[in-house]
């Protein structure tokens, strides 16, 4: 049997503290290195933050990675992701959690790409002028301006993201897109009813256009009682039951300041779910609990071949689709070599 280490892991989501020059939690990343991740994804921004505090995070960030390149190393293609792999760094991308911060001004969509974000989610829970928000009565589907947006996204290459997203958002971008889209970090309605959830009718169309849904490590949208291994495998398992093994990989959504988040929750109540509001305690599948995702993945009858896919060959596929080299990617590559 082939070990973890052998092929691309890749996790697609992960939040870091939102405060700028804030370094303190970043050397934690090290956690997701250890455990046996190649490439994971960092937030930059989300919801109503503005287009400066984007910009801020970007490039406390940014600097952040250059300065310890030995460690870490600022992806831009997925050959970076294998030169990160084969000189045992970990590769860094960054996203955006809903597309409020483009303003109507689509230049910012190449100008966030040039940055190093790779993915942006079309709305944060509520409605903006492009989509609809997944909470209750958000959603009124996807606008002419939106449209516009699906566009400027592909010609730059940045995948589209539907997480946060309402459900008719959803499908309209997915119809909509020429290329692939996402779900960062989704799980399963059909397994627990969350309003962050989707729908298998929703999985399928995301997987008829070639997608992947990662799977998020968050106890509130796992199962009533938690975040446990056993119980996100079985949201992975019901997707390849659905649509088949490539179409799932993995978006952990592991908040390192976890503290800072259940502050967030209390000061900001109108931005969640209801559900969530009031939550006191966060529980999250951790990335140290890789090799137990590994296990549980065997233990269901994958083969290795799709214990592959899920574990990082289809988030891969689905980049070396839709990324392009952009303008400033010769600059990025010598920045990473300093």
């Amino acid at each position: 049997m082939n070990s973890i280490h052998e092929n691309i892991v890749w996790d697609n989501h992960a939040c870091m503290p939102l405060r700028p020059n804030d370094i303190s939690f970043l050397p934690r990343l090290e956690m997701h290195h250890k455990a046996g991740f190649d490439v994971v994804s960092l937030n930059i921004g989300f919801a109503d933050q503005s287009w400066e505090q984007h910009l801020d995070m970007a490039k406390s960030f940014r600097d952040w990675v250059f300065k310890n390149h030995e460690n870490y190393l600022l992806v831009t293609n997925t050959d970076d992701i294998f030169v990160a792999k084969k000189t045992n760094r970990l590769g860094i991308f960054f996203d955006v959690e809903g597309s409020k911060v483009i303003e109507g001004k689509l230049e910012r969509v190449s100008q966030l790409y040039d940055l190093g974000v790779r993915w942006m989610s079309l709305a944060y829970n509520h409605s903006n002028i492009y989509a609809g928000g997944c909470l209750p009565d958000e959603d009124s589907g996807l606008t002419s301006a939106g449209r516009a947006l699906l566009t400027e996204m592909q010609n730059v290459g940045m995948l589209t993201c539907c997480s946060h997203t309402g459900l008719r958002t959803a499908a309209e971008a997915i119809e909509y897109c020429t290329q692939p889209t996402i779900f960062s970090h989704s799980n399963c309605s059909a397994l627990w009813n969350h309003p962050r959830n989707i729908p298998d009718e929703i999985i399928s169309l995301c997987a008829s256009k070639g997608g992947v849904i990662g799977v998020s490590g968050v106890g509130a949208f796992i199962q009533k009682s938690g975040a446990d291994v056993t119980s996100w495998i079985k949201h992975v398992e019901h997707i390849i039951n659905l649509v088949g093994s490539e179409h799932v990989g993995i978006g952990l959504d592991y908040v390192f300041d976890q503290q800072e988040m259940i502050e967030y929750l209390e000061q900001n109540p109108a931005l969640f779910a209801s559900e969530d509001r009031r939550k006191k305690q966060f529980p999250i599948i951790s990335p140290s609990q890789l090799v137990e995702m590994y296990e549980g993945l065997n233990l269901i009858g994958l083969d290795q071949g799709s214990i592959d896919k899920v574990l990082g060959g289809n988030f891969m596929r689905v980049a070396s689709q839709v990324w392009k080299r952009s303008s400033v990617d010769l600059k990025i590559e010598t920045s990473n070599k300093i």
